[in-house]
């Protein structure tokens, strides 16, 4: 689909809008890593893996343990995406 052409299942009225295009573009758009982002999603995955390791020797065998690796991951993610976002959106 071109720039000029619009889907009109995504065209929505203005007043129900909340967020402007360019914050969705940012939030949703594709943000390639420079080669300083993509050193720190390294150094962000290696830091992940030395509290995943702690944590698995310290902890016994547990729902909470369990729970406390799946926050582990959740945090993990959101870490990457706040490093990801830094990073100009780039046209697909």
């Amino acid at each position: 689909m071109s720039d000029q052409q619009t889907d009109p299942k995504i065209e929505s009225d203005d007043h129900n809008r909340s967020f402007p295009d360019a914050e969705l573009r940012h939030r949703f758009g594709y943000h390639a890593g420079t080669p300083e982002t993509i050193l720190q999603h390294r150094d962000l995955r290696l830091m992940l893996q030395v509290i995943a390791r702690d944590l698995d020797d310290m902890l016994p065998p547990s729902r909470e343990k369990s729970l406390a690796f799946t926050a582990l991951q959740e945090a993990g993610l959101w870490a990457h995406a706040a490093i990801a976002m830094q990073d100009p959106v780039v046209d697909e």
